[in-house]
């Protein structure tokens, strides 16, 4: 069965950033994809100083600037390409990425579970 991808590149490209559910490894988990500096990364949407997601869950994921994305419940600054924590409570750790592939346009989860 085909992979059911999260949002097509144009949209991500407009949209800076987006949040998706994935199943991987059997578990559903929240993330978001990324679109900075003509690159695409993905993340799990949770900080790690405490297990709550980085947006609020509805939210923005980027400072005001759009240099750094940041954790709103905690004011901890992420590197958007490596995902390495750089400010903040949880300073030195980094994102959980999502290995992400791009086919016929779309942005699909690399390890997405077949279903």
């Amino acid at each position: 069965m085909p992979k059911r991808c999260l949002m097509t590149l144009e949209e991500l490209e407009s949209r800076r950033a987006m949040r998706f559910v994935s199943v991987q490894k059997g578990v559903e988990k929240e993330g978001f994809a990324l679109f900075f500096e003509g690159q695409i990364k993905a993340y799990e949407n949770r900080c790690q100083h405490l297990p709550l997601p980085l947006d609020y869950g509805n939210g923005p994921f980027f400072d005001p600037e759009g240099r750094h994305l940041v954790c709103h419940n905690h004011g901890a600054v992420f590197d958007p390409l490596t995902g390495l924590c750089l400010q903040g409570p949880c300073v030195g750790t980094s994102l959980a990425e999502f290995r992400v592939e791009i086919v016929a346009g779309e942005v699909c989860p690399a390890d997405q579970d077949a279903s």
